[in-house]
Parts: C-alpha cells; structure tokens; sequence
C-alpha cells in the first residue's frame, strides 16, 4: 500500500515537473522570439519559403531576342519570325532631328518612320533623378511620350518634396516629350498597408494615360524606373509586324550597381503593350504568357548616395522589412553595397532549396561592363558609381 502512494506521489511530482518546465519554455520561447530577436518569425518564413509557396507558373512562350550590331530592322523582324514594311509618316512628321542640339541623345535613324504607333513611357517616379536620366537617355530615340507621374508623398505616407518638378530643367533634352503630372497623397491610418498609396498612384496613371492623347494601336510600357528596357528591344517590338500585342520583358537583375548580377533568372514584371479600344488598368500583374528575353536591365537600389540608400529603405512598400536601426547607419550601408550584401540581411526569396542555397552569402562581383545602357558608358565619370570597381558612395 505504501509503494502504491510512493508511486502515485513520484508520477504527481514527475508530471508537475513536466509541466512547469513546458510553461517555462514557452515563456523562454515567446520572450525570445518577441525581445531578443523579434524577427525571428520573418527569417523562419523565408526560409521555408519552398514548403509554403510556390514558384509563379513558368510562361507558355519565351521569345529569343535577336539581335547584333549591323543588323537592319528588317532583318531583325525577319529573324524573330515578324515581318517589317515601312510605313509613310504622315506629312509633315518625321524624325526629330537631335544631330544640332549638343544636349540631346545621338540623332535617330529614322525610328518614326518604322513604328506603328506612338510610344508611351509610363513610370511613376519618386527621387531616382540618375535612373531616370539613365532612362530617358537609353529610349530618347524610340519613345514619343514619357510619362512620369509624381507625389509629395512616399508610398508609405512619408513626406517627400517634388523631385522631378524641381529638378526638370535636368530633363529639358526631352522637355518636349514629358507629359507630368504632381497628385497628392494621404497619411496612411494606423494599420494600412503601403499598396494602398502604390495602388492609388496606379488609378492615377491610368487615368493620365487615357487623357494623354493616346490612341488605339500606341503602344505603353509598363515598369518602374529602375526597371529599363533597352533601346534595342522597343525599337524591335514597335516596329515588326505580327508581334503579340502585349508581350513581358525579361530584364536582368542588378543590386546596388551594374557590378552585381543577381542570378535569380531575371525580372519579367515589366511589359510592353499595344493600347485597346476600350483602354487598360495601369498595373504589374500578369497580362500575358509570352517572355521577352534579354530586353534590359533592372537596377535595384542603385543609388548615388548614402541618404537616398536610408530615404529607400524607410518609404517604399517593403519598408517593414527594415528591422533595426543599424540597418540606417553609414558604415553598415557602405560595407553591404561594396561587399553584395544584402541590406536587410534576409535569406533569398527563393522557391525551391536548391536555389535558396545557391544564393546565399554576398553576389559575387562582375567585372564585365558590358552590353549597358550607352549613355552610362558614354559619362562613365559622372555614372562611376554604377560600374564596376564605383561602390563607394556619397
């Protein structure tokens, strides 16, 4: 009878133990994950990224880019399977002669005459004045309109001065060209997300774009500033016959500068659309299942100076991944730009293992500047920082 009680006494105690240091653990655990690294729960669900999410469907077509220097458009066309037939300007329209204006891109080689109908640039900018020149220099020849779309806010509600509106005399080469437009945005309310700012700058670019002047059979880029496609690539897709009307363009992905080639496949975001009748929704969604590869150069982060590095971290939409404050400091931000970091020191957003560890640490370096946007070569003084051998910043 005595060792029936002495059991029961040991199993009571036993089980008390058990549970005291279950609840301790939890505690110890909660106080862990929510003190000393908070965000713990973010970088476990990076790295199981492969067990929870899936990989966006590979596209039904990618289409080859052909191209090398001496090629006609004609056969250009004529190699991606297209047609080419000239087409007779209306008169009094033809190419906009640069070849007297010492401010202005190289002269085009009668690139009106080969459209189908006009091109539009439609960005919507917020301080990226390099990427943006960048830009505007790389598509002067083979664009008819930019146009770029401003607030005094940040995406996440932040206070910002007009950028672009201050700076505009930077831009007179392509004055004529520019369809601008300053809209406000709100503060965000306790709780909103950044994609309702992004989302209400989209309604508004749809809108500028349908009172722009654009036609039915004009053609519209859609991607970010640092999302550029090459000269090559909307010369060829505005100029062939029987290319799909809206087509994704694949551009290869840099981090910080053109020094860091991010081998995760490309961006395909962007795209190159014919306009409708009826007018389409300004947007970054899947619009078709045909990739156009090799068409540019996606420039993430690729700032001139330390501040617009701290200005980025703290106003676009992912902001909430700037998770302590030595992520703001000079010395941390300098060492990641010249080392391939990552900035928020997160594992990659990759799909499957395999890739998530082929690219974890640093990018590695490339000491190849070639194929780049021209003007970044041709004023390779003032774009240093963008080339190989330019990491350190302002």
């Amino acid at each position: 009878m005595r060792d029936c009680n002495l059991g029961s006494f040991v199993r009571r105690c036993f089980r008390r133990r058990v549970t005291v240091v279950a609840l301790a653990s939890i505690v110890f655990t909660v106080f862990l994950f929510t003190k000393v690294f908070p965000y713990a729960w973010i970088d476990f669900g990076y790295l199981a990224r492969p067990i929870w999410d899936k990989e966006p469907a590979a596209f039904d077509q990618t289409v080859v880019h052909y191209q090398s220097e001496g090629l006609t458009i004609k056969e250009r066309c004529h190699a991606h399977g297209w047609t080419f037939t000239p087409r007779t300007p209306p008169a009094g329209e033809t190419a906009e002669p640069t070849e007297n204006d010492t401010t202005a891109p190289a002269p085009a080689q009668a690139v009106v005459a080969h459209r189908k109908g006009k091109v539009y640039d439609a960005v919507i900018f917020s301080y990226e004045l390099d990427m943006l020149e960048v830009r505007m220099r790389e598509l002067y020849d083979v664009v008819d309109h930019f146009v770029v779309l401003e607030s005094e806010r940040t995406f996440t509600g932040l206070p910002k001065s007009a950028v672009f509106q201050q700076n505009r005399e930077r831009f007179s080469f392509a004055d004529s060209k520019i369809i601008y437009k300053l809209v406000p945005l709100r503060e965000l309310h306790p709780g909103e997300e950044p994609w309702v700012n992004e989302g209400a700058m989209r309604d508004e670019m749809t809108v500028l774009l349908r009172s722009s002047g654009i036609k039915q059979d004009d053609y519209v880029i859609f991607s970010d500033v640092d999302e550029m496609p090459s000269r090559d690539t909307i010369e060829l897709l505005s100029s062939c016959d029987g290319v799909p009307p809206t087509m994704h363009l694949n551009l290869h992905n840099y981090l910080y500068s053109f020094e860091f080639p991010v081998d995760d496949g490309g961006n395909w975001k962007p795209s190159f659309r014919r306009w409708p009748a009826e007018g389409i929704y300004y947007t970054r969604a899947r619009a078709s299942q045909i990739l156009f590869a090799h068409a540019g150069w996606h420039c993430s982060f690729c700032f001139r100076t330390i501040e617009e590095f701290r200005f980025k971290l703290k106003a676009y939409s992912h902001a909430d991944r700037l998770r302590y404050k030595y992520m703001l400091e000079t010395n941390y931000l300098q060492d990641a730009i010249c080392t391939g970091k990552d900035l928020f020191g997160m594992f990659p957003e990759a799909f499957s293992y395999k890739d998530l560890i082929h690219r974890l640490g640093p990018i590695p370096k490339t000491a190849d500047a070639v194929g780049l946007p021209t003007w970044v070569i041709k004023n390779s003084d003032k774009f240093h920082f963008l080339l190989p051998g330019g990491c350190k910043r302002e």
